[in-house]
């Protein structure tokens, strides 16, 4: 279990520098130009992520996320115990604010 969130990881970071070197690498693209391609693709983006390799795939990634997260708490706590307050402080208020996208479950 631990080597499939490690290769999820891994191909998460490797996605993310691969971007940003072909980010680096391209001319700039004015704002309204990026916001006139991203409306386009709007739709196209939506249906794709319903298809169930990307469901599953963003399942992954989620999973693998909270595993990084709860990796980071756990080693704040070992670093530092006395922070324990604080941390939970932190994960509650966290819990608290809406959610930056909608949840994904594998019926949508």
């Amino acid at each position: 279990m631990n080597a499939n969130r490690i290769t999820v990881v891994s191909l998460f970071v490797t996605c993310v520098l691969a971007t940003t070197a072909v980010r680096a690498a391209e001319p700039k693209t004015s704002p309204a130009e990026i916001e006139k391609i991203r409306a386009e693709l709007k739709p196209l983006r939506e249906r794709a992520s319903e298809e169930p390799e990307v469901v599953a795939a963003r399942a992954a990634l989620d999973a693998a996320y909270r595993a990084y997260w709860s990796a980071v708490r756990a080693a704040m706590l070992r670093l530092d115990p006395a922070s324990r307050d604080l941390i939970e402080r932190d994960i509650t208020h966290r819990q608290s604010l809406p959610a930056l996208r909608p949840p994904t479950s594998p019926g949508q």
